[in-house]
Formats: C-alpha cells, sequence, structure tokens
C-alpha cells in the first residue's frame, strides 16, 4: 500500500495534544439483560461472554454503532443501544434544545461516507469513514481542512463535509408560482446541457472504474467509482488520464471517461415502418446465429464472482471481480487459464467461467406440431384418473467452504436467526439453496444459513503446515497464518476489523511479537537487517518493489518457496507462490526475528 504518512505519528500527537479527545476509559452501565460481549464491532464476531443489566464497564473507544469496552478485565465490543454513559454533567431532567447541546461537539456531517484521515491529504491513511448527522469536535481549521475529533478519534476531514454549529442555516428559496399552462406549441430543439458549474468538466460512461495511484492497471487502487460519477480531468497520459473524482487525485483509463466537450453523436431516427399485408402462416425458419458484438471482445463470462488474476494461479494477486454477462477478450490459452482482457484490464481467468463467441451452440430440437383432433363427441364424463406424482426435482447440492473467520451459521435466514454453529476459515459444509443474501447450507449434518458473503464453492486452497519448531522465525509464521481468509482492509490492523498488508506485518511482528515496528510498507524495509534471498527463513519479511526503488508490498514468508500476506480486496488474507509475478517484482527480504526488539520504528 501506498501511504505517505504514518497514522500512527499523527495519532500519537494528537492524543497528547487534545484536551476534548477521550484520553482515559469513560464509566458506564449496561442497560440491557444478558448482553453479549463479542470479539468485534458487528454481530458476525466471536461471543466472549453475557452479562445482566446494570453491569458496570469501562468504555474506551467507539466505533460506529459498538463501543469498545471493559467489562471485568474482559475486552470487547458491546453494542451502543445497550449501554449508559456515566457523564457526571449528565442532567436528564432538561430536555435537549438541539443536537449540540451538552454532548462536547460543535460541529456535523453534512454528507455520508467521509472519511477521517490520519493527515490533512487525500493520500494519507483513513481511521474511519461517518455518515451525515454525526457529530464531532473540531478543534482548528488547516486550509481546506479540518483538525477533528469523531467519537475521541483525532484526525482531519475535508472542510466541505462539515457545517459548524454556529453557521448559519441557508434561507431555502421559495418555490415560484406556476404560471399558467399554455397552448401546446411544437417542442424546439434542445439545447446541449450545460456542465454543471461544480469545477468538473467530465463524466464517467461504465460503472466499476477505478481510480488508480499510478497511470498503470497494477498499480494501487484508490476508489471504485460508477456511471454518471463526476470528475475534473487535468491533462492526458497516453491511454490514461489524470484526474480529481470528489477531490481524490490519481489516474483513470481514458475509455471509461466523456468529456464536456466530446461531441454526443447524434442518433439516427428509425423510420415509419409500413404496415405489411399478414402473410399466411408458414413455418418459422431456423434462426442464424447471433453476431458477436462489434466490440472487439471475442468471449462472455458465464458465472458471477468470476476473479480477474495478475498470473495463472489461484495465489496470485487479483485484479478485480466480474459477473455474468461480462464481455473479455481471450487472447490464448494456458492450460486451465486463459490469458484474456476485461475493460481494458489484462490477466487471467479459469477457463470454465467463459464462452467464447466461436463455441458451438447445441441447436434445439425442434417441438413438433400437435396434429389436429376431432372434436369428441358427447359421451359420458369418464371418472378422472389420479394424477401421475411428481418427480422429484434433481438435487442441486454442491460441496463448498466457509471464506471467513467465526462465521455464524444461523437457524433462520436473518441477523436474528439463533446462532447454531460458529465457524473457521476452510470449514467443509454442503451448498443447499439460497435465501436472499443467505445460502442454505448443511455443516456437520445440521442444516442452517450462512450470510452468502462468506460462502465459497468447492473446496479451500490447503493452508501449508510447518513444523513446530521452537525458533522464532517459525512461530511468527505460523501465527501470521492463522488469519489467512480474514478480509482486506485498507488501513487496518487487527483482527477485529481485518488488515492491509502492512497492517498484518505490524500486527505480527508488533503487536503479537514485540518488536518496534514501522507501520508503512516502504518504511517497513528499514527494520531488522538484510537477508539474501538464497538465505530465506520461515518469519522473514519480504517487500515487494512498485517501481523507483519504492516498496508498496509486503508479506511474511512461511517456507518451502511461500509467503502470506493481505493481498487485496478480493481475496483478504492469502498464501501465495514467491514465483512468477512476485519474482518479476523484485523483493527486498528482511529478517526481525531475533533483532534488536527496540530497534528502528514507532511504538503507540
Amino acid at each position: 500500500m501506498r501511504k505517505r504518512f504514518l497514522c500512527v505519528l499523527l495519532f500519537a500527537a494528537l492524543t497528547v495534544s487534545l484536551l476534548g479527545a477521550t484520553a482515559c476509559a469513560e464509566p458506564a452501565t449496561l442497560t440491557g439483560d444478558e448482553v453479549n460481549l463479542r470479539s468485534g464491532p458487528g454481530m458476525e464476531y466471536e461471543v466472549l461472554g453475557s452479562f445482566p443489566a446494570g453491569t458496570e464497564l469501562d468504555v474506551q473507544s467507539r466505533v460506529g454503532d459498538w463501543y469498545s469496552v471493559s467489562i471485568d478485565g474482559h475486552n470487547g465490543f458491546v453494542s451502543a443501544l445497550y449501554i449508559s454513559l456515566n457523564a457526571q454533567n449528565q442532567d436528564d431532567a432538561s430536555p435537549a434544545v438541539n443536537p449540540s447541546a451538552n454532548d462536547g461537539n460543535n460541529a456535523v456531517l453534512v454528507k455520508d461516507d467521509v472519511y477521517l484521515f490520519c493527515e490533512p491529504s487525500f493520500y494519507s491513511d483513513v481511521k474511519g469513514v461517518f455518515n451525515k448527522g454525526e457529530r464531532l469536535n473540531v478543534i482548528e481549521t488547516n486550509g481546506d481542512w479540518l483538525t477533528v475529533s469523531i467519537y475521541g478519534f483525532p484526525g482531519y476531514v475535508y472542510k466541505e463535509n462539515v457545517a459548524r454549529d454556529g453557521d448559519p442555516a441557508p434561507t431555502p428559496t421559495p418555490a415560484p408560482t406556476p404560471a399558467p399552462t399554455p397552448a401546446p406549441t411544437p417542442a424546439p430543439t434542445p439545447a446541449p446541457t450545460a456542465a454543471p458549474s461544480d469545477g468538473t468538466n467530465a463524466v464517467l460512461v461504465k460503472d466499476d472504474v477505478y481510480l488508480f495511484c499510478e497511470p498503470s492497471f497494477y498499480s494501487d487502487v484508490k476508489g471504485v467509482f460508477n456511471k454518471g460519477v463526476r470528475l475534473t480531468v487535468n491533462e492526458a497520459n497516453g491511454d490514461w488520464l489524470t484526474v480529481s473524482i470528489y477531490g481524490f487525485p490519481g489516474y483513470v483509463y481514458k475509455e471509461n471517461v466523456a468529456r464536456d466537450g466530446d461531441p454526443t453523436p447524434t442518433p439516427t431516427p428509425a423510420p415509419t415502418p409500413t404496415p405489411a399485408p399478414t402473410p399466411a402462416p408458414t413455418p418459422a425458419p431456423t434462426p442464424a446465429p447471433t453476431a458477436a458484438p462489434s466490440d472487439g471482445t471475442n468471449a462472455v463470462l458465464l458465472k458471477d464472482d468470476v476473479y480477474l488474476f495478475c498470473e495463472p494461479s489461484f495465489y496470485s494477486d487479483v485484479k478485480g471481480v466480474f459477473n455474468k454477462g461480462v464481455r473479455l477478450t481471450v487472447n490464448e490459452a494456458n492450460g486451465d487459464w486463459l490469458t484474456v482482457s476485461i475493460y481494458g484490464f489484462p490477466g487471467y481467468v479459469y477457463k470454465a467461467n467463459v464462452s467464447r463467441d466461436d463455441d458451438p451452440t447445441p441447436t434445439p430440437e425442434p417441438t413438433p406440431a400437435p396434429s389436429a383432433t376431432p372434436a369428441p363427441s358427447a359421451t359420458p364424463v369418464p371418472s378422472a384418473t389420479p394424477a401421475p406424482s411428481a418427480t422429484p426435482a434433481p438435487s442441486t447440492e454442491e460441496e463448498g467452504y466457509i471464506k471467513g473467520n467465526n462465521v455464524y451459521m444461523r437457524a433462520a435466514p436473518s441477523m436474528d436467526g439463533e446462532v447454531l454453529s460458529v465457524n473457521k476459515y476452510g470449514q467443509k459444509l454442503v451448498i443447499t439453496g439460497t435465501t436472499g443474501d443467505w445460502t442454505a447450507v448443511k455443516i456437520d449434518g445440521k442444516s442452517g444459513y450462512v450470510f452468502s458473503s462468506y460462502v465459497a464453492k468447492g473446496e479451500a486452497p490447503p493452508q501449508p503446515e510447518l513444523p513446530d519448531s521452537g525458533d522464532e522465525g517459525t512461530r511468527m509464521a505460523q501465527f501470521a497464518l492463522r488469519f489467512v481468509g480474514y478480509p482486506y482492509v485498507w488501513g487496518a490492523e487487527t483482527p477485529g476489523v481485518g488488515f492491509d498488508c502492512s497492517g498484518l506485518v505490524y500486527y505480527t511482528y508488533h503487536t503479537t511479537f514485540g518488536y518496534s515496528m514501522y507501520r508503512v510498507a516502504n518504511d517497513q524495509m528499514r527494520n531488522g537487517v538484510h537477508v539474501d534471498h538464497d538465505q530465506l527463513q520461515p518469519g522473514d519479511l519480504l517487500g515487494f518493489y512498485s517501481g523507483d526503488g519504492y516498496v508498496g508490498h509486503v508479506g511474511i514468508y512461511i517456507g518451502d518457496g511461500k509467503f502470506v500476506h493481505a493481498a487485496g480486496t478480493g481475496t483478504g488474507v492469502i498464501v501465495s507462490e514467491l514465483s512468477g509475478y512476485y519474482i518479476s517484482r523484485g523483493f527486498e527480504a528482511r529478517r526481525i526475528a531475533g533483532t534488536d526488539k527496540n530497534g528502528p520504528g514507532i511504538n503507540i
């Protein structure tokens, strides 16, 4: 991941300087009976214990609708619905006059999906994402940025996303009195629609358009945007455009953009059809095969959730995920893999997911026309013949596995359904059907429902087995392997949320094994000592170059030519071969185990 600043520096500095931020635990009380303490901020996380109403606890911070708390020495998360903060200045007898009263805040968010950044820059790490209506405390102004605190989390928010309590509310413009409806007249040819006066000069013409950090499909992705989103094009770089979307600078592939000055093709009016006499019925001719679209593609995806890989391997990085019906260009075959291009993204797709345009389509057998049946003469109505028994539908059961950790199987397809079991990554199951966003499954003979995002078909990729030796490097590798299947979350470094590539490295070496570590991938190459490529041992840190000597991705070597890493949003934490694409990028190896634990790095 490319990160220009260290989030931890800001966090440490602001925690000391902000008097309004939550620096220590705040006492609170549980208001519900048998309230669950969970391992993470969500209903999908493991239940660590249940506590009765009136239980006292310490609130440490807030994550969305959940509080990070400590109850009788047990740390975890509790829903904010069941917590009453014991604020000393709370006055229940006095009703609040407005939302800003007595909450220590002085502003409110006016948009959804507002990012709290670690630094006043769109390139900075993101601490959290918050929605319209959430309260915050504005500390000071830094140009177009505000230094703020949200739920005790210090950081920076872009100024236009915030309304301070003292700002005057805009006076709504009264609706004009409608004029009398004139007699209808022929409509004039409409003038071209003027571009919005928002500083943008172009619009996206496709869905799922990636905003890249560099003009390359191998670059990190800043965001994904859909058709109709406005943007500012600054300059062209060959097939790429340097742009800004919602203030985020980056690069977009040229064919996904229409500039405001581009001419719009005038549609050719369809001729008025002349009614033809109704002909006598004739047998329908055999339809001619449908011509392939003239867009340069030569194949189509047959399934949903098809991965476009960087290499012909399921262990490879994932460039994107595409659905049934998407067109693509197949360049050549590589065994069970196809070298393809989808929306201009080159990569590899598993062969079974693709149908080429020149594949023969089976011709359906014509249904014979029924012969004319003479009208029956009037006869007594025979007794009814019992209808034949319905033929049972063929079984649709399919083998699969759980692709997350601490995943619940519930008794009903709802978050309110009773939890029947908690399952780890790789748990085998049988898929029996789907209901909305849920998959009906059988696990160990018991039937239930699992949220579909956590179910995959087929067999789980095997996790490598490492020798159970006592050396620290091997134990580091074994520890990191526990998180295979956990989600990729940019800027995250805990199992309760997920990991980015450097977050998994930081959590393993620093949080667990106590080594002083930098948080950003490129800076982590200053930790430990250099190791030659032919001297790699389990537990060594690997840093992969993204160009110009910059390390943009990291992982942990586990032995046998493999490493574990948080690869991307499509795969989460996986094991990959140290070969092919990764060798071609070039990498630096560092040994952490056995070095000075107080070496260079940042400790929080």
